[in-house]
């Protein structure tokens, strides 16, 4: 029997990780603190980056920011005094 084969066929299980919900920091940031579109649409009940959009499009959402030339965020401030209006 060859060892390499069998080194193949046994392959180590990989160990579950536990990787914070983007909600589940929103509360310890500051208000001065940016988010990125993956915390937004877990705010508003997991929806689309196009919902976010139409809401700021239609002036019912806080803007977004420019952080870097690819890069946009939320201010936490603004995105709390807007779920606070729910």
């Amino acid at each position: 029997m060859n060892t390499t084969n069998l080194a193949v066929a046994i392959k180590p299980r990989k160990k579950a990780i536990y990787k914070p919900t983007p909600r589940s920091n929103f509360v310890d940031l500051p208000d001065e603190a940016f988010v990125r579109m993956k915390t937004v649409c877990s705010l508003l009940g997991d929806c689309t980056a196009v919902t976010v959009y139409r809401l700021m499009n239609a002036g019912e959402f806080p803007q977004n920011k420019k952080l870097a030339p690819n890069m946009v965020g939320w201010n936490v401030g603004e995105l709390r005094q807007y779920l606070k209006s729910l």
